[in-house]
């Protein structure tokens, strides 16, 4: 997965189903990278009933690649849902990515009342999830917004702003003009 070679993923896959009894919540999230690379939905929803077959469907690294894959296959309902069952397990890597699949796929509002959401659980945003907000705020143009939360970043979060963040202040900007 790390060098690209995705199709080789699957090959492997299939090897390790056929040689272990049960696959652990490391090889999944590897199927799962690729299958988001490749957009191969399909693939996701059979790891994702693989993993109520074999016990692993609390595992909290595994359902937060299932969110993740799902956002970045197109699949905003299903990660929603999972996202959803997942209750308060959710962790800011949950939150996180369902936020920046929503931005990415032109739902700014849903992502911004999703951080909403998040803030007043008390959880706290990381990097991430403020390239999903920013995102979000380019997308539709909310420029005092954009603004607002890349001001409070380092000041109320303790996050420094990458290259990403000012990238995505620098799109925002633009868009509006």
């Amino acid at each position: 997965v790390q060098h690209q070679h995705l199709e080789v993923v699957f090959e492997l896959f299939n090897l390790l189903q056929r040689s272990v009894p049960s696959l652990d919540g490391i090889s999944l999230n590897n199927v799962l990278s690729a299958s988001a690379e490749l957009g191969y939905l399909e693939i996701v929803k059979q790891v994702h009933a693989y993993t109520f077959k074999v016990g692993l469907v609390n595992d909290t690294m595994l359902s937060n690649g299932l969110i993740d894959t799902y956002a970045k296959c197109g699949s905003l309902d299903d990660a929603a849902k999972h996202f959803e069952m997942m209750g308060t397990n959710c962790d800011v890597f949950s939150w996180s990515s369902l936020i920046v699949g929503y931005a990415q796929s032109g739902y700014a509002r849903k992502a911004l009342d999703l951080f909403a959401r998040m803030r007043n659980l008390g959880i706290r945003p990381n990097h991430v999830t403020f390239v999903g907000v920013l995102t979000a705020c380019s997308r539709v143009g909310f420029v005092d917004e954009g603004c607002y939360y890349y001001s409070i970043m380092e000041p109320e979060h303790g996050i420094l702003p990458t290259r990403e963040h000012c990238s995505c202040v620098i799109d925002l900007l633009a868009r509006a003009g």
